[in-house]
């Protein structure tokens, strides 16, 4: 047992994910013996049905400005900015406030950036929660097309053509805002994205080391494992009829909230109910489409995947990391439908360790689809899937905190 520290997470609550993964790491931190006290926007308490498990661990809540996932889903999707110079400088005075008040050890950050002069400006060390394939070890070109707003309207080709042109640009546009922050106070600019998403005192990796060889060399980084939440969910009306499948494979689809929905809809309305699979299909809270929509397709806004998952054959989901794992630790083979860099980074790198494949989203509307699914069914997919669920329980138990004390000698562990 390390000494008991006290952390502020921030969270800027762009997604389900991150801010599942941070309440997640709060909880854990806790059950190791440390003070925590979480800042994020206040309507979260209720979507994870927080304010119980908060008032039993003692984790206090404050409120934080952010992003809504809207406006990310935005900036994603056009290359804009996530915020400009006078919003950045807000998070930052509002950040200072927040550690003055609570006086922490250590600030984390998921997703954060501005953590980066705030944590400075109050010599306070800050701890970054990051993807291992969003760092300049793991990637240090971006060679993907994202699926982007011209897409919808241009088509693939041109949508090719156009980020080949102007990407590059638009990843600097993307962070300028916060080099010229940067700038003004005396600090160094960012050199990439990759480099802004990543730069910390530390680096807490929510990741598995061994699919990421190369983040573990970076001192002062550490892997933390998933952080995988684990929802209350009971089950949805239709479950038993979900597993009685008449010899059917059972298919979960998940998409989140960052998923192409668009593609969705079609699915549930038009591509599922043909094909030879028993559906779960969870929305996200995006579709209307709830219940049992055809003999072998039925529809929620949420389930609880840790349950699912070891029901199911194969499972798709958008590629983001949150997901996928959730899904890898019962062994289960990922098709990953890919709208954004995120979601190809760590898709990519799963279907290069073979226990999952990945397309882009538009692909989902072809046979690419359903020759994926099938497949995955194949038993090279679902060995190597069961392969990583020792290497993601590993960190189940894992004392993130013990290696604070040997920062400037350790690199990253391994799994």
């Amino acid at each position: 047992m390390s000494k008991k520290q006290r952390f502020l997470i921030f969270v800027e609550a762009v997604s389900m994910a991150h801010v599942t993964r941070s309440w997640s790491l709060a909880q854990r931190l806790v059950e190791l013996g440390h003070e925590v006290h979480f800042a994020c926007p206040i309507q979260w308490v209720g979507v994870l049905n927080a304010e119980a498990i908060a008032q039993r661990l003692e984790i206090k809540w404050h409120q934080l400005n952010s992003m809504t996932p809207g406006e990310f889903e935005r900036a994603i999707e056009w290359g804009l900015p996530f915020a400009d110079e006078p919003k950045i400088s807000l998070y930052v005075e509002e950040e200072k406030k927040l550690i003055e008040e609570v006086e922490p050890d250590w600030v984390v950050g998921d997703f954060r950036m501005s953590l980066n002069f705030s944590s400075k400006e109050m010599q306070v060390p800050y701890i970054t929660l990051v993807n291992a394939y969003w760092t300049p070890e793991e990637q240090s070109e971006i060679n993907h097309v994202p699926c982007s707003g011209y897409e919808r309207y241009l088509g693939v080709r041109l949508n090719r053509m156009i980020f080949q042109l102007i990407g590059k640009g638009k990843m600097q546009g993307m962070m300028e805002p916060y080099n010229s922050v940067a700038r003004r106070r005396g600090m160094r600019p960012f050199t990439s994205l990759q480099d802004l998403y990543s730069s910390g005192d530390v680096r807490w990796y929510a990741d598995v080391a061994s699919l990421f060889p190369a983040a573990s060399q970076k001192p002062q980084s550490f892997f933390v494992g998933p952080l995988s939440w684990a929802s209350e969910l009971s089950d949805p009306p239709w479950w038993s009829d979900f597993l009685d499948s008449q010899g059917k494979p059972k298919v979960l689809i998940s998409l989140g909230s960052t998923g192409d929905h668009r593609l969705l809809q079609r699915w549930i309305q038009h591509t599922l109910p043909s094909l030879p699979f028993q559906f779960a299909v969870t929305t996200s809270q995006r579709s209307s489409l709830l219940g049992r929509k055809s003999q072998n397709v039925f529809v929620t806004d949420f389930l609880n995947f840790e349950r699912a998952s070891q029901f199911i054959d194969v499972a798709v989901t958008n590629g983001g990391s949150a997901s996928s794992y959730q899904i890898l630790r019962s062994g289960v083979p990922v098709l990953a439908v890919c709208r954004n860099l995120d979601q190809m980074f760590f898709s990519e790198r799963l279907q290069a360790f073979g226990a999952g494949l990945a397309i882009r989203s538009p692909d989902g509307k072809t046979h690419t689809f359903v020759k994926s699914l099938e497949s995955l069914l194949e038993g090279q997919f679902k060995s190597r899937a069961r392969s990583l669920v020792p290497k993601i329980a590993f960190y189940q138990s894992y004392d993130m905190v013990g290696d604070l004390s040997s920062l400037n000698s350790s690199p990253a562990k391994s799994a």
